[in-house]
């Protein structure tokens, strides 16, 4: 039982996502903290119950951290709708194994590769349960380890240099980054 429309809950999760924050909606839409969640909470049902494990090719796998501390969720996303399908607490193998288990076994096959960060966690997860997925590593992970080596080279021949009194790469980190 709710007390609005489809219409109205479709328009106040609008609200929702183009707020600042929860506060900002509850405000403008003039709903308590309990009718908020009541329509988001429906808004989660009725995308879980549209969600279509057809023609599923390319997913990607990332940990997020919410609240303060070290909170974290395992997030499974369809990469060419661009949809969350999953999401599981912690960012461990087992919560990558948990939002992977959600993909029917039937899906899993028709899954061309997965998409993740260097986290061994996630990479040992998707061995196991999409062992026909190409393993796709992120941009910003391989071009951080590529800028990480190419200082450390930097900074060995820098040290080389300035032993036979060549100041040559003094200076320059930020040229070679």
């Amino acid at each position: 039982y709710t007390r609005w429309t489809r219409s109205f809950e479709a328009w106040a999760i609008v609200v929702i996502q183009a707020c600042g924050s929860l506060e900002q909606a509850r405000g403008l839409l003039g709903l308590d903290w309990s009718s908020v969640n009541a329509i988001m909470a429906r808004a989660v049902e009725r995308g879980l119950a549209r969600r279509s494990w057809e023609d599923l090719r390319y997913v990607g796998l990332d940990e997020k951290s919410f609240l303060k501390g070290q909170s974290y969720v395992m997030i499974l996303s369809e990469l060419e709708r661009g949809i969350v399908l999953e999401v599981s607490p912690g960012k461990d193998t087992v919560a990558a194994r948990s939002v992977l288990a959600c993909i029917p076994p039937g899906a899993r096959s028709t899954i061309a590769a997965a998409s993740c960060d260097l986290s061994a966690a996630i990479i040992k997860a998707i061995a196991e349960l999409l062992p026909g997925a190409v393993l796709v590593h992120d941009k910003y992970h391989l071009s951080a380890l590529l800028s990480r080596a190419v200082d450390e080279v930097r900074r060995q021949e820098a040290k080389v240099l300035a032993e036979k009194g060549d100041q040559t790469l003094k200076g320059t980190r930020y040229q070679w980054l």
